[in-house]
């Protein structure tokens, strides 16, 4: 299984011995949009410090708040995201829909955003709203 937790410190223990201690690195956040009727393609970055890049929109950057950035971290290293990237869905049912492409640091997910598919990502599609309504 896929850790998101990249990076270790140490601390002194009682006794004189150091224990090792996990720390979270921030994960930058990309989010892929392609298809439907027009056939869009949709990019928005948003790295661990909370800066973001939207080069097809009328405002193509900007910085999230504090706790924005502490948002977008809890949902970007969701343990369900590991778990949605290894599934593989069935073909869609649905036409002129939007695909989504989303990494969350060393994570990868697809799907296409078909109500009626049964695979239905709901970490990832919670990640990709966040993100759409942060930087819109």
């Amino acid at each position: 299984m896929l850790l998101l937790l990249t990076g270790c410190s140490s601390a002194p223990t009682p006794g004189g011995g150091t224990e090792t201690l996990p720390t979270k690195e921030p994960v930058t956040v990309m989010v892929a949009r392609t298809g439907g009727f027009a056939g869009v393609m949709d990019t928005i970055t948003i790295k661990g410090d909370g800066s973001w890049t939207h080069p097809t929109a009328l405002t193509v950057n900007g910085k999230l708040e504090p706790a924005q950035v502490t948002q977008l971290q809890k949902l970007a290293t969701d343990p369900r995201l590991v778990t949605e990237a290894a599934a593989t869905p069935a073909p869609t049912k649905c036409n002129d829909t939007f695909d989504y492409t989303v990494t969350a640091g060393a994570v990868t997910i697809s799907y296409t955003d078909c109500p009626s598919d049964v695979f239905q990502p709901v970490a990832t599609k919670q990640l990709v709203e966040f993100v759409q309504d942060v930087v819109s």
